[in-house]
């Protein structure tokens, strides 16, 4: 009876650390957690990444214009991102961000969203966040 008893903790463990093993296969940049959504972002003005889940990169094109690169296994055209400007970059009531899934600025494939920040008064630098369900 413990032999059983020993068989399904070791068959137990196993399951939990396969199923661990499979989960982590998304990109971290950075150390965000974000249960069901497929990628999260916090990124600096700079295009810099504080913290992120299931990108790959970003790349600064323009004034007030980034490149956010998801994971290869996500088809950013059919998702619905949400983009918020960080206040403490630009403390404007009128600030705002901007997002175009699989922005075609960005690259060939659908792997990119392309997120846009303003000033109120036209494209400005900004730290936003970013959450792709």
């Amino acid at each position: 009876m413990r032999r059983t008893a020993i068989t399904l903790t070791l068959a137990s463990a196993f399951t939990v650390s396969a199923s661990l093993a499979t989960s982590a296969a998304y990109a971290d940049l950075g150390d965000a957690q974000a249960t069901g959504a497929r990628a999260v972002a916090i990124v600096n003005a700079d295009a810099t990444v504080v913290r992120s889940k299931g990108v790959t990169a970003v790349r600064k094109l323009d004034v007030g214009q980034y490149c956010v690169q998801l994971d290869s296994d996500y088809d950013a055209s059919r998702g619905v991102p949400v983009a918020n400007i960080r206040w403490i970059s630009v403390p404007t009531w009128n600030s705002g961000a901007f997002v175009e899934e699989s922005g075609t600025r960005c690259g060939a494939g659908n792997r990119y969203v392309l997120v846009r920040t303003s000033n109120g008064s036209g494209p400005a630098d900004a730290s936003f966040s970013v959450i792709v369900p």
